[in-house]
């Protein structure tokens, strides 16, 4: 066979290698960030003034809520984007407010009305109501 042809011949096979082979990879970071993103449902509590000791509750359902023990319950609506990464915008909407938060892996950040953050952790998987009635 001339060169020319073992030329064209051998560079469409590594074209084609070389694109299903980023193909592969694409499609395995993708599935990495994925697996990656922790869920959102749990229990958080506020570790800073002026909400220390509130407990923020996300459910499964987009059901959340906001209480202090041994007193009452607000509950509200939440909304994460179904794409949402390990950096992602949440809002939580309750009949006397809304609030913007933003979702760093296990952590939240709120945005007080009054212009504060205040860091919110992660104390539990499981959406959690300790001494109060919901």
């Amino acid at each position: 066979m001339p060169k020319t042809r073992v030329r064209r011949l051998i560079l469409p096979i590594l074209l084609l290698a070389s694109l299903v082979l980023n193909l592969g990879q694409t499609v395995q970071i993708g599935m990495l960030r994925r697996v990656d993103i922790p869920s959102v449902v749990g229990t958080y509590v506020a570790s800073t003034a002026p909400d220390g000791g509130r407990h923020y509750v996300l459910e499964q359902n987009g059901v959340c809520a906001v209480y202090e023990p041994m007193g009452d319950v607000e509950k509200g609506t939440y909304y994460l984007d179904d794409d949402a990464t390990v950096e992602s915008p949440l809002t939580m909407r309750f009949p006397s407010q809304t609030l913007c938060v933003l979702r760093v892996f296990d952590r939240l950040y709120l945005y007080d009305p009054e212009g504060s953050i205040i860091l919110l952790r992660k104390v539990s998987d499981s959406p959690t109501y300790i001494s109060v009635e919901h």
